[in-house]
């Protein structure tokens, strides 16, 4: 889910502001692409939203002062002398320009952050006291850089794969990329570099054993301030009965839904934490209603069609509809509870029916990769990628809470527009006071 104006869907790394984009190797760019985007509502550091990007960026660089003095130094010293070589905030916006394929404010917004991050990572290095002393330039050409009186250089670039990453090298020997944990604060993604500065150093032969990082991304937040918070449900029954993802209307102190009548009271009456899953009954609903697969399996590869309310405040509010195909048929760490889509979800599609080419739901969309934060750590966006919890967990769900649910083995492909009438026509945005 999103606070405020841009509100949503439930993120391994929030606050999403660049949108996915199709999966393809960036390509390099002497100049940024012309292609302008509308501007975006807010910007959010921390779940604070501010309508001035400047003011967001200044109040992200005092999130990064602020935590770099809870730096503690490592247990691990790999010793000796490190350069650090930061690309400059010119050459930064044209990797985030290539990468994203776009140019607006919401990218200018991430290249701002990314190099703040930069910056801050050297510096976090220096906190960690890994090395004997470090030192940083600027600089978009690192194999120019003298390094006579370094041990070691730690430097970001384009690799054969086109993506670009940090690596650790020893002056006039060999490099490594770092490999990076997945944290929810900005502290945590603060020693998370320092740790796989110290497993890089271990892979190029320092005397160091490599510490372990987190496994995978939490992709429920631990808490959420209060504010207005909204995202996605669709009626499962006749009786206004509604299902959604337990992230949107958990530990709501007001809970309500848009239809088309107005705003209308609703309340939890079943909660699945572990899977992301809740149930939410309006205080009254005459309207249509989903049906679930009740056929095979979904492949990967099927085409799919995700409907919701992303970026409430931003975006059209009848709802938005997209398309993509089942990338993969489990999530991170191969959690068989999930699919990966590549349908572009944004923030406000939590709870959301993903709906197969028949217009049935297969799965409620839950999460996403963020881009923001993953380019914060790792210098590279990811792509179009995006969970949804496979309809056999939902249905298991209902039926351990008794409640009642369609399914239809019908096989008669539907036409996208015709399937998104029929989702619009039991989908509504559900707004949520904590």
């Amino acid at each position: 889910m999103r606070r405020a104006l841009v509100l949503g869907v439930c993120t391994a790394f929030m606050p999403m502001l660049a949108g996915c984009e199709t999966d393809q190797p960036a390509r390099p760019q002497t100049s940024p692409p012309v292609a302008q985007q509308p501007r975006p509502s807010v910007f959010q550091v921390e779940g604070v939203s501010y309508a001035s990007r400047d003011k967001a960026l200044e109040a992200h660089r005092a999130m990064i002062a602020r935590d770099l003095p809870k730096i503690e130094p490592v247990a691990q010293k790999v010793g000796g002398s490190l350069l650090v070589i930061l690309p400059s905030v010119k050459q930064v916006e044209q990797n985030t320009y290539a990468q994203t394929r776009r140019q607006d404010e919401a990218v200018d917004w991430l290249a701002d952050t990314v190099d703040a991050n930069f910056h801050g990572n050297a510096d976090a290095v220096r906190a960690g006291k890994i090395f004997d002393n470090v030192s940083a330039v600027v600089s978009d050409d690192a194999a120019s850089v003298p390094t006579d009186g370094f041990a070691y250089k730690l430097w970001y670039e384009r690799g054969d794969d086109h993506q670009f990453h940090w690596r650790l090298g020893q002056v006039g020997g060999k490099f490594v990329d770092l490999v990076y944990g997945k944290s929810w604060s900005n502290l945590e993604r603060l020693k998370d570099f320092n740790i796989s500065v110290v497993n890089a150093a271990a892979d190029l032969g320092a005397p160091v054993a490599k510490v372990a990082l987190p496994t995978g991304p939490n992709l429920v937040p631990p808490s959420q301030a209060p504010g207005l918070y909204t995202g996605t449900a669709f009626f499962i029954n006749a009786g206004g009965f509604a299902l959604t993802n337990a992230h949107v209307s958990n530990g709501c102190k007001s809970l309500k839904l848009v239809l088309p009548e107005g705003e209308v009271d609703a309340n939890q009456v079943a909660s699945d934490v572990q899977n992301d899953l809740a149930v939410i009954k309006a205080a009254k609903y005459s309207g249509a209603f989903a049906q679930f697969h009740g056929g095979t399996p979904v492949r990967q590869g099927e085409d799919i069609i995700a409907y919701g309310y992303p970026l409430a405040g931003a975006l059209a509010t009848q709802g938005n509809l997209t398309t993509g195909i089942v990338s993969a048929l489990a999530g991170f760490g191969d959690d068989t509870r999930k699919l990966q889509i590549s349908a572009p979800v944004q923030p406000g599609n939590s709870g959301g029916p993903l709906l197969n080419e028949e217009g049935h739901v297969v799965g409620v969309v839950t999460s996403k990769v963020n881009a923001l934060n993953v380019a914060r750590v790792t210098g590279d966006i990811p792509q179009n990628v995006n969970f949804a919890i496979k309809s056999g967990i939902a249905t298991n769900f209902l039926d351990s809470n008794s409640i009642k649910y369609e399914t239809s083995n019908t096989k008669v492909v539907k036409h996208t527009p015709d399937i998104g009438d029929l989702a619009k026509s039991y989908t509504y945005m559900v707004k949520c006071q904590r």
